[in-house]
């Protein structure tokens, strides 16, 4: 009974591994070499439901900082697995530049209407679209939400990926 007991547990536990490690290989970003970005965060997209199965991840839209000055809008998507850490709730404040270590990933890019647009299964299979507001950080400004224009988009993720550091941006 014991020994059943035991092969069930480290069955389960490659299980878990070894799907959490196909879902980090599956994933381009995972491989590429990460560079430096500094962002502020404007809004947080509603999250989705989180999975002990794979990739987690919530997205933001920030305001990314060139080093010529010029600023760019960019959805940042945070990834991460169930027992990894979330951004912290602190981060969304748009008084403070965030460095990241972060990759371009062609594949999260998309437009402001869409990243605003949830799609629900209802009863008899009918899929209803509803609108997600996003959670505004404090001061940040306004976006257009309805724009159509897509948005870069970079990928963030935790552990040696990522170094977050906050500086307090003063306005000139």
């Amino acid at each position: 009974m014991i020994r059943r007991n035991l092969r069930y547990s480290v069955l389960t536990i490659l299980v878990i591994f070894s799907s959490a490690l196909c879902a980090y290989a599956a994933d381009p970003a995972a491989r590429a070499r990460p560079s430096t970005i500094h962002v502020r965060l404007i809004a947080r997209e509603q999250p989705i439901a989180y999975t002990s199965f794979g990739d987690n991840w919530d997205s933001y839209i920030a305001e990314l900082q060139h080093k010529n000055g010029e600023r760019e809008l960019i959805r940042l998507s945070y990834r991460f697995l169930y027992y990894e850490p979330e951004l912290p709730y602190s981060f969304l404040d748009y008084s403070y530049v965030l460095r990241f270590r972060a990759v371009r990933n062609e594949e999260c890019g998309t437009t402001m209407a869409a990243a605003t647009r949830r799609y629900t299964v209802e009863r008899e299979e009918k899929i209803g679209i509803q609108n997600a507001a996003f959670r505004y950080a404090s001061d940040a400004p306004k976006i257009d939400e309805g724009s159509q224009a897509i948005l870069p988009c970079y990928v963030v993720r935790p552990g040696k990926h990522v170094k977050t550091t906050r500086h307090v941006h003063h306005e000139s």
